[in-house]
């Protein structure tokens, strides 16, 4: 090997020509390594070594380059003290006595500055090159590995292990090539492995999925609400339209959709915030086909949100009937939604359902349905029901409430006691300040507002 390498560096023309050959080797080796990895890899073990001996590789080309281009770039006492007794073979030129190399030039400082520019020249070529080739084997090769195995459990570990960053709350920058992977699975001929994939899919919001997640839900009655839940979390760039409300729309307005998974189109119907009105008559539907005995009470209750989330006082009249429900959640849904309606309308059936109440009544914690690893959305924390009617008629700046929250005071919980106090005395400074008159001519019109 010695033998090789001081032929290689026998001579200048032969020393230029082991740097580009060592350059170009570099090179090489980094277009392999990168296209390996991304386009042919199904094992995290080789996918590794690749990498492992990619390094390798640039730490000799870098070596020899440096080591052969050292009599110009340092000193030539540099090969020439690695090259020993046989430094004569090397032909050197010799250093003039008035060269200023001789003062000012530190051999070993300089020669680590090179070795270490010179090795990391071509990893960080290939990072630029092919779209941060390193960011994106740390963050997601290991997985894209995975999901190009054979064995369906090494797809869904691949699977596993971008739901667990995407629930760490880690940015996973998507590739083409990894949006591709993914796109594919959703075909995928294990079950499992396409439930996993439309999880994923809608945790990395991936717009390019809502297409085969659309298909799924239409027609892979296993995995429906699975796809319907990851539609309701698929996301597009700012001003630019949302391809999943299409697709929502779209099996909102199958009646056999709406009466089998009632539930998750519901959730994904809210999540989108959408408003059309195919929508909203689906959401209606869904609520009144689930309201009869032993109807569906987590379709109300997303029903009940879904419709909050359109943050339209048009559903006042109709969450209102809600709270009357006979499922306290759905109550407490209602209620909550109408907090979000911020309506002066929706003052007279909250004032009744706070009526209906008592103290002991507690909401309690709703969340929307997610995979292991994945991340809920609060639907109803955990509040009183009385504080629940309370928060929303804070929101309607209701004149009659000036009394009305004076006789109610009693009987309540502490801190549904302190939000009515807090809420009475906003109330008095805006009727101080004139605030509330056209709310009191609305209430004159229709003989007191009572319920």
């Amino acid at each position: 090997m010695r033998q090789t390498i001081l032929k290689c560096l026998g001579g200048p023309r032969a020393r230029h020509a082991t740097a580009a050959g060592g350059a170009a080797a570099a090179w090489a080796v980094s277009e392999a390594v990168v296209w390996y990895v991304d386009a042919r890899c199904d094992s995290p073990a080789l996918g590794f070594l690749a990498i492992v001996l990619w390094v390798l590789c640039a730490l000799g080309a870098a070596w020899l380059a440096v080591m052969a281009l050292s009599p110009q770039l340092i000193t030539p006492q540099v090969l020439a003290d690695w090259a020993g007794r046989d430094a004569p073979r090397l032909a050197l030129p010799p250093l003039d006595d008035f060269d200023p190399r001789r003062h000012t030039v530190n051999p070993q400082g300089r020669f680590r500055v090179l070795f270490a520019a010179a090795t990391m020249a071509p990893l960080l070529w290939a990072h630029a090159a092919h779209d941060g080739f390193l960011t994106r084997y740390q963050r997601e090769g290991a997985a894209r590995i995975y999901l190009r195995s054979d064995e369906h459990l090494t797809r869904l570990r691949g699977l596993n292990l971008l739901a667990a960053q995407a629930g760490a709350g880690r940015e996973v920058r998507v590739s083409p090539a990894l949006r591709d992977a993914l796109c594919a699975l959703l075909a995928d001929a294990h079950e499992g492995v396409r439930a996993r994939a439309a999880f994923v899919a809608g945790a990395l919001r991936l717009e390019a999925a809502t297409a085969p997640l659309e298909a799924l839900a239409r027609d892979d009655e296993a995995l429906r609400e699975v796809a319907l839940l990851a539609l309701g979390q698929l996301s597009a760039p700012p001003l630019r339209a949302n391809p999943a409300h299409g697709a929502l729309q779209r099996l909102a307005a199958l009646p056999a959709l709406r009466a089998a998974a009632p539930y998750a189109l519901a959730v994904a119907l809210g999540a989108q915030r959408l408003t059309d009105a195919g929508s909203v008559e689906a959401l209606r539907a869904i609520y009144s086909l689930a309201s009869g005995v032993g109807g569906d009470v987590k379709a109300r209750e997303a029903a009940a949100w879904a419709l909050g989330e359109t943050r339209d006082a048009a559903h006042v009249p109709f969450l209102g009937a809600a709270l009357s429900d006979p499922a306290l959640s759905v109550r407490c849904l209602a209620a909550n939604a109408l907090e979000k309606l911020i309506s002066f309308e929706s003052s007279a059936p909250l004032r009744a359902a706070f009526e209906r109440s008592s103290r002991a009544e507690e909401c309690p914690l709703v969340e929307t349905p997610t995979q292991q690893g994945g991340a809920s959305v609060v639907m109803m924390p955990r509040w009183s029901y009385q504080l629940t009617l309370v928060r929303a008629l804070a929101t309607t700046d209701d004149p009659l409430l000036l009394e009305w929250l004076v006789a109610r005071q009693r009987d309540v919980d502490p801190m549904t006691h302190k939000l009515m106090k807090k809420y009475y005395e906003a109330l008095v400074e805006r009727d101080r300040q004139g605030l509330l008159e056209e709310f009191k001519r609305r209430n004159a019109e229709r003989g007191g507002g009572r319920p």
